[in-house]
């Protein structure tokens, strides 16, 4: 429960500055959502491979924590 309120915390501080900044540019409120919403669009094929690698890595890591976790409790 911990981990998803201080995701969730770091989540909501993370776009409210992304918002700010947004503002401080001139941009109105519902231009700096879009560009929140439209990150992906505008990244290229590299970064977009770099993010996919980053996310398979992750999840082969809770992968083989999950099949530790669970070849070492007794049954």
């Amino acid at each position: 429960m911990k981990v998803v309120f201080s995701s969730l915390t770091f989540l909501l501080l993370l776009v409210g500055t992304v918002l700010g900044m947004d503002m401080l540019l001139g941009l109105t409120v519902y231009q700096s959502l879009d560009n929140i919403l439209n990150r992906f669009s505008m990244m290229e094929a590299a970064e977009l491979f770099l993010l996919f690698l980053f996310f398979a890595f992750w999840l082969l890591n809770l992968l083989t924590v999950w099949l530790r976790r669970r070849k070492n409790t007794p049954s």
